[in-house]
């Protein structure tokens, strides 16, 4: 039997063969971000995971029994929905910087290049190179190995914290630190 919801910004699909329940979502969101799906019962939620990108959207299956569903009050299946966990900041950038994912290679320093985030802004500078990471004080704080290296400026009514690097991925000491100053405020 197969029961098709649909939902915000997209559907759910649920296939049942004997005691289990293929459960399939499939989201076109408004923004980018990290989406969580949320199968729904009469009396309970079940969260499946996170949708991940295939094609021109989001998407999700999981095969779960019913005994499962039934415990979580989901059973029968009455919908779903992907809630937004995480929004990603816009595709544009303040100017002179350009998004790269390609980050690791730039550092000779194993822990750097095992920590440095997949993805952040960068740009060539005179003695290297500088990456940029949105700042929000409830998220954790990017390249922890070289904290103290960091400066928090705003841009474009943002807060960033951004780190320079010498060729080879070296960190440079902030100016403002150069006189017994703190970078991060």
């Amino acid at each position: 039997m197969e029961q098709v919801f649909r939902i915000d910004h997209g559907k759910l699909v649920c296939r049942t063969r004997g005691n289990q329940v293929e459960v399939t979502m499939t989201l076109r969101p408004p923004g980018p971000g990290l989406y969580r799906g949320i199968l729904c019962g009469k009396n309970g939620r079940v969260e499946l995971g996170t949708l991940l990108p295939e094609g021109e959207g989001l998407r999700l299956s999981r095969t779960l029994s019913m005994d499962y569903l039934r415990r979580r009050g989901c059973w029968p299946v009455t919908g779903g929905r992907g809630e937004l966990r995480y929004a990603f900041h816009s595709k544009t950038f303040p100017r002179g910087w350009g998004q790269r994912t390609d980050l690791s290679h730039l550092f000779t320093d194993p822990v750097l290049a095992g920590c440095v985030e997949k993805t952040a802004l960068w740009r060539q500078d005179a003695r290297g190179f500088s990456l940029a990471f949105p700042w929000e004080p409830k998220n954790p704080f990017p390249l922890v190995p070289a904290f103290c290296f960091a400066r928090v400026e705003e841009t474009e009514g943002k807060p960033w914290v951004i780190f320079s690097f010498r060729d080879g991925g070296w960190p440079v000491v902030p100016p403002s630190c150069q006189n017994g100053e703190s970078g991060v405020q």
